[in-house]
């Protein structure tokens, strides 16, 4: 019975951090659309893609002329909310990935002597 538990618990950690990729996606692609939308139209160009996103079309599957721009603050702020509930449900998976690339970097501008294919700087002679 431990062994059920213990996949299911990875398969819960594994779920979780698929779900949390994708707010992020999610995230970056609300950042990278308004930038290109600013940056072609202004910024009609950003009101116009989060109407776009955000607007939920009645019967008539247009966009309203007027928005409600409570309702689509709500509808963000509730992703925004999901997103933090699941980094928080994911903080220890980040903090060891964190540590994990931080010391990747080091290891690559602090390289172990005697790595083979990296030169070794000449010591100088103490005198």
């Amino acid at each position: 019975m431990r062994n059920f538990v213990d996949v299911l618990k990875l398969i819960v950690q594994i779920a979780l951090a698929g779900l949390f990729c994708l707010a992020m996606l999610f995230w970056v692609s609300v950042a990278f659309y308004c930038l290109r939308g600013f940056a072609t139209s202004g910024a009609s160009g950003v009101t116009g893609w989060l109407m776009h996103i955000a607007a939920q079309p009645s019967g008539t599957s247009q966009i309203p002329e007027i928005p409600d721009w409570n309702v689509i603050g709500l509808r963000f702020a509730g992703v925004a909310a999901i997103t933090l509930v699941l980094w928080f449900a994911n903080r220890r998976l980040l903090t060891s990935l964190r540590g994990e690339l931080r010391d990747y970097v080091r290891s690559l501008r602090n390289p172990p002597s005697g790595t083979p294919g990296v030169p070794q700087e000449p010591k100088s002679p103490r005198l």
